[in-house]
């Protein structure tokens, strides 16, 4: 018997109640950084193809933290470089979504706010990383519409 099992059997026999069910965390045990997949794989993606080293929520210590409150997707130290992978119906991509500021988007908010509220935080992000890349999920599309090589990376990825 190991000590985790020994110590298992002890919470089974001395806390837990009969027929009582486990409540898992509302975003479950994995990441709770909200992340796309297409997000973690364009990152991943960029790091193997120029060579570099990203801090994501798929890192030890999880994202990049700027000004105590603020995560990047991406972070690149060696280069000082943030990047963010927008996506279009969560950060008001005109191209998807045109450029009617009253327009009610998935998050709730109108466009403009929405827009506001990325500037902000943009702002107070390039006042701390000297390089900040966006990149939309958008173009990121269309960037695996045009490249095989890249589609069978992605493909390849976790």
């Amino acid at each position: 018997m190991t000590i985790a099992s020994a110590c298992m059997k002890h919470f089974r026999l001395n806390h837990l109640q009969p027929e009582h069910l486990a409540i898992v965390p509302e975003k479950g045990y994995e990441n709770c950084d909200n992340q796309s997949e297409l997000a973690l794989k364009y990152l991943q993606w960029y790091e193997e193809t120029r060579g570099v080293q990203i801090q994501s929520a798929h890192s030890e210590g999880g994202e990049h933290v700027v000004a105590g409150r603020y995560k990047v997707d991406g972070y690149i130290k060696e280069e000082d470089r943030a990047i963010e992978v927008n996506g279009c119906a969560w950060h008001a991509c005109e191209k998807c979504f045109g450029n009617d500021l009253y327009k009610i988007l998935p998050n709730g908010k109108t466009m403009a706010k929405t827009k506001e509220d990325d500037e902000n935080r943009l702002a107070i992000i390039r006042r701390n990383i000297k390089n900040v890349d966006i990149i939309w999920e958008c173009e990121i599309r269309q960037m695996l519409r045009r490249s095989k090589n890249m589609r069978k990376s992605f493909c390849k990825l976790s």
